[in-house]
């Protein structure tokens, strides 16, 4: 489910030797459970009808989605990672675009007889950065402020950038919503599936349900761009870090912490053995 490892060696004899100071901490946390996808569960709540897709990503990925209504009222999206925009602009036909036209007609439709939306951002490990315009921007119809970034200025410690606005602009096809907008989150919700909650949150009336995400939120690029994230020493290791560092709209830094749920529902393996998707049954029971 991880593909980024942080430290990696690449010299003899510690070659593929790796650390992963994160993963220790979930390790050690006493909330920690492996990665579990429900979609497998999830698609007995969906009215029948429901639309899924796969799409092979430029990166060599598998991007899988998942779009339904629940009830009739209620709309549900899940992804496993986002290179949305990339599928849905592809020249050639796919299952992840036709999910996501589904769900962006389903949108349109909203006002007459959607009564909420359910973006489920579980076992989520991010993505491309642009989706956060393009999928975040269909939710939206004016600019959403949900935070800042900064970036370092020069190699002194504290050599950093004034706080930049980080602002989500809506999509051409946008549709304002005047409903409950829910996001779905658990331990491995990471990197940009975390900004999507905090957007989410951002919202009137946005809504995390869930678990506390990773706490992986600064953006990684190319070290090049900003003189700092990841980087090579030569013949001996890799390191993947944060490009920037990001600060919420309440001023505080979830790195290292993960985002936390307004409404907490821990993980049940004993439900999920059941059939039962707690999490999102709760998400249900707010917008009915």
């Amino acid at each position: 489910m991880i593909r980024i490892i942080p430290i990696n060696f690449t010299k003899a004899p510690v070659a593929n030797y790796f650390i992963f100071p994160a993963l220790d901490r979930k390790l050690k946390s006493r909330n920690f459970h492996s990665p579990y996808l429900n979609t497998g569960i999830d698609t007995t709540y969906l009215d029948k009808g429901f639309f899924s897709g796969t799409y092979a990503t430029s990166d060599s990925e598998r991007l899988t989605t998942l779009s339904g209504t629940i009830d009739g009222k209620i709309l549900y999206f899940h992804c496993n990672r986002f290179a949305l925009e990339e599928a849905y602009q592809s020249i050639t036909d796919n299952s992840v675009k036709s999910t996501l036209q589904y769900f962006f007609a389903q949108l349109k439709r909203s006002q007459s007889s959607i009564k909420g939306v359910i973006i489920d951002l579980r076992n989520n490990d991010g993505g491309n950065i642009s989706d956060l315009n393009f999928f975040m921007g269909h939710l939206i119809n004016a600019p959403l402020h949900f935070g800042f970034t900064r970036y370092k200025s020069a190699n002194g410690r504290l050599a950093y950038t004034p706080w930049i606005d980080a602002v989500i602009q809506p999509q051409a096809e946008n549709v304002p919503l005047t409903m409950p907008i829910i996001a779905l989150a658990d331990n491995y919700t990471i990197s940009l599936a975390e900004a999507m909650a905090m957007a989410i949150k951002a919202l009137p009336l946005g809504v995390v349900v869930g678990e506390t995400t990773w706490g992986a939120t600064g953006p990684i690029t190319a070290n090049v761009l900003y003189n700092d994230g990841p980087f090579t020493v030569p013949g001996f290791l890799s390191v993947n870090t944060s490009s920037a560092e990001f600060k919420y709209i309440n001023d505080s830094i979830y790195e290292g912490r993960g985002f936390p749920p307004d409404i907490s529902v821990p993980f049940n393996l004993a439900a999920i053995n059941a059939g039962k998707d707690l999490p999102l049954e709760k998400t249900i029971s707010l917008i009915h």
